[in-house]
């Protein structure tokens, strides 16, 4: 005669039994075969910004997206939200310091008074060809930059992007410098931009990128500034009609991380994240080149009126504002003078 069991014991080891049947579920997939727990350390994050769908730089992040997940093994889990829907430029700027989103990618130019120093590359002719570009951000300057932005403002540079040379585009043709007298013309919310079209003698607008094709389309302002990339991309060529080939300002992207937040990822997935963006956008930059006499042609032949002018006065006004800019903020005027040099 079999022994009998108390109850009590039975509903002492029935929660244990239950817990052992559920890890060997979970130990096993649908073949039977064994198979790794999920990784409990996973990193979800945002990457918000203003790059177009379809820009090169957006093709970037979806491809930087996938490659995190592959290489991280999905501990590292982040989201792409292009073209404003975290926000307009200032916003994402500022909320990448804050770190209410993790990563974004913005000129050095908006960080004003906050760090003058990196705000030199945003003058106007500081940066005059594509050679210059790259002796810069490869170089010793380019690190330094990282450096101060770091100290600065507590974000990281972790790898440098690109949307091309700013170029004026507008709904009358801009042939000359005295073409821009008075004429209300968008620029960034950026007071290196303000002061740069001011002396141009431009009525300068600022005007969220988000609704730049509706303040064109309305008259608010009646010609902008942007790259190849992004007039394509937003179709702001559209309400204008008409773009110059000025070539005053280069948009660089340099690829901004919330510090506090990089500084608490696994040794590991830090590796994993600026590997991973420098390979990235190093391709971006190439295809940024690459793509720019196709989206013109491409313009071209939508009805869109290309023009080439004389750059001596735009470049004299860009060499006026940089040396204003280094009186006012003496520390800059080093870097000024070196990255003239590479010319």
């Amino acid at each position: 005669m079999r022994p009998k069991i108390k109850r009590s014991v039975i509903g002492r080891y029935l929660p244990m039994v239950f817990l052992m049947a559920l890890i060997a579920i979970a130990l096993l997939d649908l073949s039977g075969a064994p198979t790794v727990l999920a990784a409990t350390n996973v990193f979800s994050f945002r990457m918000g910004h203003n790059e177009p769908i379809g820009s090169p730089m957006n093709n970037a992040y979806d491809e930087w997206v996938k490659i995190l997940k592959e290489r991280s093994g999905g501990r590292l889990n982040p989201s792409n939200f292009p073209a404003g829907q975290t926000g307009n430029y200032s916003q994402n700027i500022e909320a990448s310091r804050l770190g209410t989103i993790e990563i974004t990618s913005g000129g050095l130019d908006t960080e004003g008074k906050l760090s003058p120093v990196t705000t030199v590359l945003g003058l106007g002719y500081i940066v005059n060809s594509y050679e210059q570009l790259d002796k810069i951000f490869q170089g010793p300057l380019g690190k330094m930059l990282s450096d101060e932005m770091k100290k600065r403002t507590g974000v990281y540079v972790i790898a440098w992007g690109e949307a091309g040379f700013r170029n004026i585009l507008s709904k009358k043709p801009i042939l000359k410098l005295d073409d821009l007298k008075g004429v209300k013309i968008r620029v960034p919310e950026s007071s290196v931009s303000l002061s740069l079209f001011k002396l141009m003698g431009g009525n300068a607008t600022p005007v969220a990128y988000a609704e730049l094709y509706t303040a064109l389309q309305t008259g608010v302002v009646d010609a902008a500034e942007g790259t190849i990339a992004d007039t394509l991309g937003f179709k702001f060529y559209e309400p204008t009609g008409h773009i110059s080939f000025t070539n005053h300002q280069f948009n660089g992207k340099p690829i901004r991380v919330n510090g506090a937040w990089f500084d608490k990822l696994p040794a590991d997935l830090q590796k994993i994240l600026t590997d991973t963006a420098v390979e990235v956008f190093a391709k971006q930059c190439k295809a940024n080149r690459d793509a720019e006499a196709g989206a013109i042609q491409k313009m071209k032949d939508l009805g869109v009126k290309f023009y080439t002018v004389d750059k001596a006065p735009f470049i004299k006004v860009g060499e006026q504002q940089q040396d204003e800019y280094a009186k006012n903020y003496p520390e800059a005027a080093n870097l000024i003078k070196q990255i003239r040099a590479l010319k």
